[in-house]
Parts: C-alpha cells; structure tokens; sequence
C-alpha cells in the first residue's frame, strides 16, 4: 500500500510500500470509468465516500390504530465520493483542482452520453454525476477538498 508523507510545503511524495495486498489491491477500492482520479498518477486523492438508497413508500394511518403499507419500488439514490487535491502542479501534471474540474466537467449529467459506471468496494453502481464542490482547506500547504455527487437508479441495469 502507498503512503504519503510530507516533502516539503504545499508539496507531497509517493511512497509505494514494500509489502502488497492479495491481489495488489488497497483495502477499499472505488473506481469511477473514464476518469484519472484513481490513476496513480492523480493529484486529488478519495478519502470519503458515502451511498444513500431508500425505498418508494407510503404509510396510511386510520381509525382503530390500523396502518397501511403501500410499496412502490425503490427510489432514486445518492451516491457522495470525496477527498483532497492539490492546488499546485507538478512534476508535469496538471494540478489535483483542475483534474477535478475536467473530470467534472467531461462526465457531468449535461456532457455525458449515459450514466457513469462507479464501482464502491465490490458493488458497481451506475448513476449520473449531477454536482460537485471544490474548496480551498489549507491555503499555506495548496491543499483543497472536493466532493462528486452522483444520483443512482435501483436495479442491475
């Protein structure tokens, strides 16, 4: 597993680990199709992450303390992914923010031909990419947090 450590201000080095997961993977992998962000080479880094589902209901309350259930499928969920970025290039890349941003930008619900394939752990979700959020955290070090909000249908289509 890769560790971060401090290299300078406003800078960060990769360390990869001499001793690798089963199958090469992290603990926990999300993986979002067609972006860079889970890339090695990416500059903003997951470190939250998030799944809201409910169901399509409603309950009837009547006389004699008698209450009905009418169920009506599943409705639509929300899936959050976030973390850091960094506000500085480097090394030839271009920064965290605008992989962010690009990313954002180039699978958003109004530029995407369908919905976008998100794979949380072992479970793959398809959903569309309906907002984001970039913020500035620590100014003096360049370090930014962002979020994807992703609203995600039922079922395995």
């Amino acid at each position: 597993m890769a560790a971060f450590f401090a290299h300078k201000r406003g800078a960060v080095v990769r360390v990869t680990g001499l001793h690798a997961q089963p199958g090469g993977l992290l603990p926990f992998r999300i993986l979002i199709a067609g972006t860079d962000i889970t890339s090695p080479s990416t500059r903003a880094i997951i470190t939250q992450s998030g799944i809201v589902e409910n169901g399509n209901y409603q309950f009837l309350h009547t006389l004699n303390e008698t209450i009905y259930a009418y169920v009506f499928g599943d409705r639509i969920g929300e899936l959050r992914i976030g973390g850091i970025c960094f506000a500085h290039p480097c090394e030839g890349y271009a920064s965290g923010m605008k992989q962010i941003i690009d990313n954002y930008r180039s699978k958003r619900i109004s530029q995407a031909p369908g919905p976008v394939q998100v794979s949380f752990g072992e479970t793959d979700y398809k959903g569309f990419l309906v907002g984001t959020s970039i913020d500035i955290t620590d100014a003096e070090r360049n370090l930014g947090q962002w979020a994807f909000r992703f609203n995600t249908f039922p079922g395995n289509e």
